[in-house]
Order: structure tokens, then C-alpha cells, then sequence
């Protein structure tokens, strides 16, 4: 069922009676305007008014009826002060919530970057050993200095050549 009088496809009953003359206009016989006038206009338009009022009430009975909700809008209730204080102060909680969230993500995000720069140095600093190390082994890794610091040092001396056997 659509809005009551609504439809503009079907005029209402009293829209016939809307366009009047104004002023001095033609007049026909005995008087009256051109589209009548006097105490049978205003009885006629009285009538029609009650009949549409008439009509208004029995639509909104059947409506009733068929369990059918009709909305009036001056039947709205109004809102209730506390409710848009409640509302303005939940969406202050979330904007201040996001804000803070946003904020720990952003410390957060500081703290893995300090992070990824201390391990970015040591990384640098342990290539520098591992290098250095290797150089230190390579130095002491020569055969003949080896051989030198355990004549010197250990007191070992060569084998001669009968003492080495070597097994098939």
C-alpha cells in the first residue's frame, strides 16, 4: 500500500476547487465567477473536504485491519537527549582508540627498525673477524713455518729416512 493521498497520479478530491478567479473576472448571469461562486462553492468544498476526510479515516481503519503499520511522520518520536551524547561519546572512544593504536604501531615500528640497524652492525662486525680470522689461520697454516715452530718450540726433530714404514 503506498503513502496515503500521496500518489500524484490520482488527484484528490478537492483539487478541483483550487483554481479560482481572482479579482474581476468574466461573470455569467445573476452575478457569479466564472467558475461559480458564492455560499454553494463553500458548501461544496466542505462536503468534499469531509468526504476526503472521510475517506482518510476508512483507509487508515482497513490498514489497521490488515495489520498494515501506516506511519505518520508527526507521529515519530523524538530522540532522546542522552542517546546523541551516548553516540558523540562512543565515536570519541573509537577515534581515541584508533589513535592510540596507531601510535603503538608507529613505536613499534621504531623499536624493529633500531633493531634491524644494531643487527645490520654486528653482522658488518662479525664479517670483520671471520675475515681477520682467516687471514691469522692462513698465516699459521704454511708448512714450513709450522715445521719450524715444532723443531723450536716442541723440540721434535724429522724423522730419518728408515723410521717411516709404509703399509701396502
Amino acid at each position: 500500500m503506498g503513502i496515503l493521498f500521496g500518489n500524484k497520479k490520482e488527484p484528490k478530491p478537492w483539487d478541483q476547487y483550487k483554481k479560482r478567479s481572482r479579482g474581476k473576472g468574466r461573470r455569467r448571469g445573476g452575478g457569479q465567477k466564472a467558475f461559480g461562486g458564492g455560499w454553494q462553492d463553500s458548501q461544496k468544498n466542505q462536503q468534499v473536504m469531509r468526504e476526503a476526510s472521510a475517506k482518510k479515516e476508512q483507509v487508515l481503519l482497513e490498514a489497521q485491519k490488515d495489520s498494515v503499520l501506516v506511519h505518520d511522520p508527526e507521529d515519530r518520536p523524538k530522540s532522546l537527549p542522552g542517546k546523541r551524547f551516548f553516540s558523540v561519546l562512543i565515536m570519541c572512544l573509537v577515534f581515541v582508540l584508533s589513535i592510540m593504536v596507531l601510535v603503538g604501531l608507529e613505536i613499534r615500528h621504531v623499536r624493529l627498525g633500531l633493531e634491524v640497524s644494531k643487527l645490520t652492525n654486528r653482522k658488518v662486525a662479525l664479517t670483520e673477524q671471520k675475515r681477520h680470522l682467516l687471514t691469522e689461520l692462513d698465516k699459521t697454516m704454511v708448512v714450513g713455518d709450522m715445521e719450524q715452530v715444532a723443531r723450536e718450540s716442541l723440540g721434535l726433530v724429522s724423522p730419518a729416512d728408515g723410521q717411516i714404514v709404509i703399509i701396502p
